[in-house]
């Protein structure tokens, strides 16, 4: 019996403008290390979700330190689908609007909390969506989201860093307009990027391969992650153990594109109550996959999971036995 291949991420036409995981982390972008800190993942598949979309945020300073006071998002027609005021946890100590021009009074309107932000952004995007931005890291944590599909126009239009381009020196330089309103901002990063997927400049741009195995281990990690938020053990290299414990290796390629359909029936045969998915890495650089550590109710409960994964005859899977016991591990190759 095979498993029945999961869906995975969508490869849609603005997938080539995402930064590549080396430039998430040059640029300081937050990753699965942040989720420890209360840090959120989009769904992973929504079905009405917007395939691309650009964000823009404005900071006040609190109590709390920076927090955001407004969000902007527009979607690919450049229509506005989110501009909201923002209320800080904080007690606001510098307004900042010498940066962002909001006057306290526009301030004291906010009604919604970050969290009813996080849930409109849930409703318009899944973890399919291209995020668009200008030093688009500074917003997601100030959103406190993770995300690893992200068109910086920061990076993308200054690849060699020669120069501190803002914003408003590329849209007159390559839009030949002046930013004006608020909402020209995110409008502004949207038309940046778009003109960019359909120029030949593009291609003098550096370029990789989204269809290579590194990129679909993220792919499908992040999935995981998200889609098992409830169950999940932090900090995320945890490591699970007990007779009532499973460690299953998803190394390989066939491995890694039928794991979410092997986890959905694993959780309606047993329905584990606890995961973790520790990443394996080859390098210091290059993962080589990850491991799944599902905790059941009972050490019952193992014996019927292992056999079913034989039977696939794609996993390798033990249990996860305490550090130093001698046990022998029940093994499915």
């Amino acid at each position: 019996m095979h498993c029945v291949p999961s869906t995975s991420f969508v490869h849609n036409g603005f997938s080539n403008l995402c930064l590549g995981s080396t430039q998430l982390h040059e640029n300081f972008y937050p990753d699965i290390r942040h989720l420890e800190q209360g840090y959120m993942l989009l769904p992973p598949a929504s079905k009405n979700a917007l395939q691309i979309a650009s964000i823009d945020c404005e900071f006040c300073k609190t109590t709390q330190g920076l927090e955001v006071l407004r969000v902007i998002v527009v979607n690919q027609r450049l229509e506005v689908v989110i501009n909201e005021m923002v209320k800080p946890k904080g007690k606001i100590v510098d307004l900042l609007t010498d940066v962002h021009r909001i006057e306290p009074w526009e301030a004291s309107q906010a009604r919604l909390s970050l969290l009813d932000i996080q849930e409109k952004l849930y409703s318009l995007c899944d973890q399919n969506t291209v995020l668009v931005g200008h030093d688009l890291n500074c917003d997601l944590k100030g959103l406190r989201i993770v995300h690893f599909r992200c068109a910086d126009t920061k990076v993308l239009f200054n690849p060699q860093k020669r120069k501190n381009l803002n914003l408003r020196m590329l849209s007159k330089a390559i839009l030949k307009k002046p930013i004006i309103e608020p909402a020209d901002y995110p409008r502004t990063t949207m038309e940046l990027c778009l003109l960019l997927l359909e120029s030949r400049s593009r291609q003098t741009l550096p370029q990789r391969s989204f269809g290579s195995k590194q990129e679909l281990i993220t792919r499908i990690h992040t999935k995981l992650l998200a889609k098992y938020q409830n169950r999940l053990v932090v900090p995320v290299s945890t490591c699970l153990r007990g007779k009532d414990t499973i460690r299953i290796h998803v190394k390989k390629w066939n491995q890694l594109m039928h794991i979410e359909g092997m986890l959905d029936q694993l959780d309606r045969m047993a329905g584990f109550v606890q995961i973790c998915l520790p990443i394996s890495m080859k390098t210091k650089s290059q993962k080589k996959g990850f491991f799944v550590y599902l905790k059941f109710a009972s050490h019952f409960d193992v014996d019927p999971v292992l056999s079913h994964i034989r039977q696939s005859q794609l996993f390798k899977a033990e249990i996860a036995e305490s550090r130093g016991t001698n046990n022998h591990h029940k093994k499915s190759n």
